[in-house]
C-alpha cells in the first residue's frame, strides 16, 4: 500500500515486466533505421550518377532502339533526371539523418520516380530493384522522420522558386527571339519555348537551336544557373530547423522568476530572466514546478545551466527539452551545468565537458585574517590612505544622474580599452533602465577629492528558494560587471569586491560567486568522474596552460584565487553524436549580442595588439 499526499490508501500498481529479448531488439532496430536509411538513400545517390555516367547492361540500350523504339532524347533525358535525382537523394540524405519529416516525404516521392528512369535510360532494373527495397524501408519506418520543418521558410522557399522559374519562362523565350541572329536555325516563338524549357526543366525533348556565339552560349547557361538556384533555394528553405517566432511575454517570465523564488538556483540562474531566452515551461500544473531557460543560436539550443525549479523533476525536464529539440531539428546543449544532474543528462544522449570552474566563496566563514589574505588587506589600507570611498547602491532605488554618467563613460572606456561590446546570455550589460541592473547591487569607488568614479562592480541576485530567510529569497550575490578607469589605482578592483562580501556576510547572505574561470581544473572536489574523453582534458589543459596571450585564463584563475574560494565545477553538456566545437561555437554567438562571432578575429587583434 502507499499513502496519498491527503492521507488516503491506494492500492500500489504492480512493477512492469521486464521487456522481452525481442522487444528490445525491435526498440533497438526502430532507433537505428532513420540513420541506416538516410545512408541507404545516400549510397542510392552515389548509385544514380555512376548508373547515369558509366553503367549500360549488355544489349539493352539495343533492345530499347530497335523492339521498343525508345527515341535517342528519351534516353538522354532520362540519364540526365537521374543525375539530378542523385544529387537531390545525396542533399536529401543529411536531412534525413537528423529524421526531418519534410525531406522524408520529398525523398519518397524521388524514389518513387526513379525507377521507371532507370528501365527508361537502359533496362536498369538491378538499380530499379535496389530502389524499390529502400522506399519499403522508407514507407515502414515513417513514424521514424517526426521533425519539423519552418513553415513559413517552406513557404518562402516555394513561392520564391516559383517566382524565380517564372520570371525564367519569361526571360528565356524573350532572350532567345532578342538573340535570334546568334541562334542557328533562325528561332521562333515556338522553338524558344521549346529550348528555353529544354534548359530550364531539362525536358526531355530535342533541342533544336545551336549557339553560335559566346553570348549565345553565356546565355543558355544563364537559364540553367536559375533553374539550379531556384531549387537549391527552395530545398534549404523547405529544410530549415523551426524558426521560433513568437514573443515571449511577462508571464512566462514572471513564472521562471517564481521558479527561482520557490526553488532557488545556480549562481548563473539569474540571467535566465534576460530578454534575450525562450522557455520551455512544465504544463502539467497550474503554476509551472520545472522550466528551462534556453538561447537559439542556428539550429542550436543552448539551455542555461541545469533545469529551473523542482529538483527532483530536473531529469523530466531534461528529457522534454531533448524531445522539444528533436520534434523541431535542434540540437540541445546545456552550459555551465553543475555536477548534480550529469547522469541525467547522460541518460538522453548528452556528453559532459568541463569548461571550467565557479569560484564561489562561502560567506559565513569569510574573514581577511591570516597571511593567505595580506593582498586584500594591503589592498584595502591602500585605497583608504589615497583617499578612495566605498559607495554602495541598490539600484531598485533612484540613482544620481551625475554618477549615472560617470559609469556610462567608465563602460565606454572600458569597452574601447577591451576592443569588445556588451555581452548577453550569461553576462550583464551596463543598461540602466533594464530590470537586470533594477535588480543588481552596485558598488563603486570614488575618489572623495574630486567626487570621480574609478571602478564599480555590479552583483546579480543567487536565489535560495522560499525556504530562505533573506528577502525574496536571496541567499547570495553573483559577480556580473567589473568595470575601471585606465588611470585607477591597483587593487581598486580587490577593494571593491572585498568590500562587497563583507556588505553581504554583514546581512546575512550565504555565498557570493566571482563567475566562471575558463578551463580551470584544481581537482580540489570530491565528484565523480564526469566521463570526458582524456583527450579534451589534455587539450583544455594544455589551452589553460600555452594561450594565454588570446585569454588571461591564468590571470583571471589567479585573481580569483585570492579570495580563497570554493572551487565548483562547470560542464557543457552536448550531443554525444554531435562536434563538440559546434557547440562552442554557438555559445560563443550566443553570448555575443551583435549575433556574430569569430574567435579568429579576435585572436588576430591580440596578436596585433
Amino acid at each position: 500500500m502507499v499513502v496519498g499526499s491527503k492521507g488516503a490508501s491506494v492500492e500500489e500498481e504492480p512493477p512492469a515486466a521486464p521487456p522481452s529479448f525481442w522487444t528490445a531488439i525491435l526498440s533497438r532496430a526502430r532507433g537505428i533505421a532513420a540513420p541506416l536509411l538516410a545512408y541507404a538513400v545516400a549510397a542510392l545517390g552515389l548509385l544514380n550518377l555512376w548508373s547515369a555516367l558509366l553503367a549500360r547492361g549488355p544489349g539493352r540500350g539495343a533492345f530499347l532502339r530497335d523492339v521498343v523504339h525508345m527515341p535517342m532524347v528519351i534516353e538522354h533525358g532520362t540519364r540526365t533526371l537521374t543525375t539530378l535525382f542523385g544529387l537531390g537523394l545525396l542533399m536529401l540524405a543529411r536531412s534525413l539523418l537528423r529524421r526531418k519529416r519534410q525531406a522524408w516525404s520529398i525523398t519518397v516521392l524521388l524514389v518513387i520516380v526513379t525507377p521507371f528512369l532507370h528501365l527508361a535510360k537502359g533496362l536498369d532494373w538491378e538499380e530499379a530493384a535496389i530502389c524499390l527495397v529502400i522506399l519499403i524501408g522508407l514507407l515502414t519506418h515513417r513514424t521514424s522522420f517526426y521533425a519539423e520543418n519552418d513553415r513559413p521558410s517552406a513557404r518562402q522557399g516555394v513561392l520564391g522558386a516559383l517566382g524565380m522559374l517564372g520570371f525564367a519562362l519569361v526571360y528565356g523565350p524573350l532572350g532567345v527571339l532578342a538573340l535570334h541572329h546568334q541562334f542557328r536555325p533562325e528561332p521562333n516563338l515556338s522553338s524558344a519555348i521549346a529550348q528555353s524549357s529544354h534548359l530550364l526543366f531539362y525536358v526531355p525533348v530535342r533541342a533544336t537551336l545551336s549557339p553560335l556565339t559566346r553570348r549565345a552560349n553565356w546565355f543558355e547557361d544563364s537559364l540553367g544557373y536559375i533553374s539550379a538556384f531556384a531549387l537549391g533555394y527552395a530545398v534549404f528553405m523547405v529544410l530549415r530547423p523551426v524558426l521560433p517566432r513568437d514573443a515571449i511575454g511577462a508571464r512566462d517570465r514572471a513564472h521562471v522568476r517564481h521558479l527561482l523564488t520557490r526553488w532557488g538556483g545556480a549562481p548563473l540562474s539569474y540571467y535566465a530572466l534576460l530578454p534575450d531566452k525562450r522557455y520551455l515551461l512544465d504544463t502539467e500544473h497550474i503554476e509551472p514546478q520545472w522550466g528551462v531557460a534556453y538561447c537559439l543560436v542556428g539550429r542550436h539550443a543552448l539551455a542555461l545551466g541545469d533545469p529551473l525549479g523542482d529538483p527532483a523533476l530536473g531529469g523530466r525536464a531534461i528529457q522534454e527539452f531533448v524531445t522539444l529539440c528533436a520534434h523541431y531539428d535542434w540540437s540541445p546543449s546545456f552550459y555551465q551545468v553543475t555536477g548534480r544532474y550529469l547522469d541525467e543528462y547522460r541518460a538522453v544522449g548528452l556528453k559532459p565537458f568541463k569548461i571550467g570552474e565557479d569560484a564561489v566563496i562561502d560567506l559565513p566563514s569569510f574573514s581577511l585574517k591570516g597571511k593567505a589574505f595580506q593582498d586584500l588587506r594591503t589592498a584595502l589600507n591602500k585605497m583608504s590612505k589615497g583617499g578612495v570611498a566605498l559607495e554602495e547602491y541598490d539600484t531598485g532605488g533612484v540613482l544620481d544622474p551625475e554618477t549615472l554618467t560617470q559609469l556610462a563613460d567608465i563602460t565606454e572606456e572600458w569597452l574601447a580599452a577591451h576592443k569588445g561590446q556588451e555581452k548577453g546570455y550569461a553576462m550583464g550589460q551596463f543598461a540602466p533602465e533594464s530590470d537586470l541592473f533594477h535588480d543588481s547591487r552596485l558598488f563603486l569607488a570614488r575618489d572623495a577629492a574630486t567626487r570621480r568614479v574609478l571602478a564599480f562592480v555590479t552583483f546579480v541576485p543567487i536565489y535560495g528558494g522560499s525556504d530562505v530567510a533573506a528577502k525574496h529569497g536571496v541567499a547570495g550575490w553573483g559577480l556580473d560587471l567589473m568595470r575601471r578607469r585606465g588611470e585607477s589605482p591597483n587593487g581598486v578592483m580587490e577593494f571593491l569586491i572585498a568590500s562587497a562580501a563583507a556588505a553581504f556576510q554583514q546581512e546575512g547572505a550565504l555565498s557570493m560567486s566571482l563567475g566562471l574561470s575558463p578551463l580551470a581544473d584544481s581537482e580540489m572536489e570530491d565528484e565523480e568522474e564526469c566521463g570526458e574523453s582524456e583527450w579534451l582534458a589534455r587539450l583544455r589543459a594544455l589551452i589553460f596552460d600555452k594561450f594565454n596571450q588570446f585569454y588571461n585564463f591564468k590571470g583571471l584563475n589567479a585573481f580569483k584565487a585570492k579570495f580563497a574560494p570554493q572551487w565548483q565545477s562547470r560542464y557543457l553538456v552536448y550531443p554525444a553524436t554531435h562536434s563538440i566545437g559546434a557547440t562552442i561555437y554557438a555559445a560563443g554567438r550566443a553570448h555575443n549580442l551583435s549575433g556574430r562571432f569569430s574567435v579568429v578575429e579576435q585572436w588576430i587583434r591580440k596578436l596585433q595588439s
